[in-house]
């Protein structure tokens, strides 16, 4: 079983790009929806509430963890396979990797929450890859509360967003790692203000065949008539709102457990 841990429940966009890749395969999910987002949290509460829930997740039977959540990645993805007793798959390195093979002029942008670009993760990864490379981080905290709130058409949304990419566009990167989940659901906004000439990266699809490459799903099979009740999803608060995100973010029905 794949142990999916992220800070809220935008992690269940991973989740539905991995059902396609791994049919079959049983998940269950962590999210710490009660102290989420994880952006502005001070990086040893990440790491205390991260590692809890991972090992939430152990206890109940998964037998590798994805840390589904930028900022856990940023703040202790290198180090938490030395406080867990199961294999750790992070975020960073597999994007990183992915934004290096597709840049023409190693140079890059990063956007992000305000802990995850402080961090400094992705441009020590980036420059730990291709020392060569010019990296340009933007943190970006009105973007989350903006997208949660259901404004990701609002034009002051699309006003602020364009604030926060015009200087990686001034800049001239050629490649943007939008490192926090949300943003997925405003690529189509990001795109046409960061320029349609910009690589944009795909965090969570890369994440996906990372995830797909590694796991091998002979192993994680479960019969066909146990349908998609193999799934098992946890959440530390419980709201009508986050249920009906929750099965937004997953495109389908699904049941939210509190813990």
């Amino acid at each position: 079983m794949i142990g999916i841990f992220d800070s809220g429940i935008s992690g269940l966009l991973l989740l539905e790009k991995l059902e396609s890749l791994l049919p079959g395969c049983p998940f269950i999910y962590y999210g710490d929806s009660a102290y989420a987002p994880y952006g502005a949290k001070p990086p040893e509460v990440i790491s205390e509430r991260s590692r809890a829930g991972c090992n939430f997740l152990i206890n109940r039977g998964a037998e590798i963890i994805v840390l589904a959540c930028h900022t856990t990645s940023a703040v202790i993805g290198q180090t938490m396979h030395r406080h867990l007793s199961v294999p750790v798959i992070e975020m960073i390195q597999p994007v990183v990797k992915e934004a290096i093979a597709a840049s023409d002029g190693k140079r890059f942008g990063v956007i992000g929450t305000k802990t995850t670009i402080e961090s400094g993760a992705y441009q020590t990864a980036l420059k730990g890859l291709d020392d060569s490379c010019v990296v340009h981080a933007k943190a970006c905290p009105l973007l989350v509360p903006l997208i949660e709130e259901g404004w990701r058409n609002k034009r002051e949304t699309k006003m602020i967003l364009r604030r926060y990419l015009r200087p990686l566009k001034l800049m001239q990167v050629d490649t943007l790692l939008p490192a926090c989940n949300h943003y997925q659901l405003i690529y189509s906004l990001i795109r046409p203000r960061i320029g349609k000439k910009v690589h944009l990266i795909d965090p969570l699809a890369t994440l996906a065949a990372e995830i797909s490459s590694l796991a091998f799903p002979q192993n994680f099979a479960v019969s066909e008539s146990v349908g998609r009740q193999r799934h098992r999803c946890f959440v530390t608060s419980r709201t009508e709102y986050l249920e009906k995100s929750a099965n937004y973010y997953f495109n389908q029905p699904l049941k939210l457990t509190q813990v």
